[in-house]
């Protein structure tokens, strides 16, 4: 994001019928690779409980960055 406000989207992924597992390797090999300083997920319905499976597998991997639902 620049100074004044505008975002560029650096990279995208999607797949129609992707597992839990696949989407939240997927999020981590995106963190890998660009480390951002802000992280994160859509807080509506499904997706809300991708910010806790996140959040356990950021445990599980010993790397950790904060979600901003």
């Amino acid at each position: 994001m620049t100074q004044n406000g505008k975002i560029f989207l650096l990279d995208a992924w999607g797949k129609r019928g992707a597992s839990e597992r696949e989407k939240v390797d997927k999020y981590f090999d995106f963190y890998s690779q660009y480390k951002p300083r802000f992280c994160g997920v859509e807080s509506t319905a499904y997706q809300a409980a991708l910010v806790h499976i996140l959040r356990e597998e950021m445990f599980r991997k010993g790397t950790y960055f904060e979600i901003t639902p």
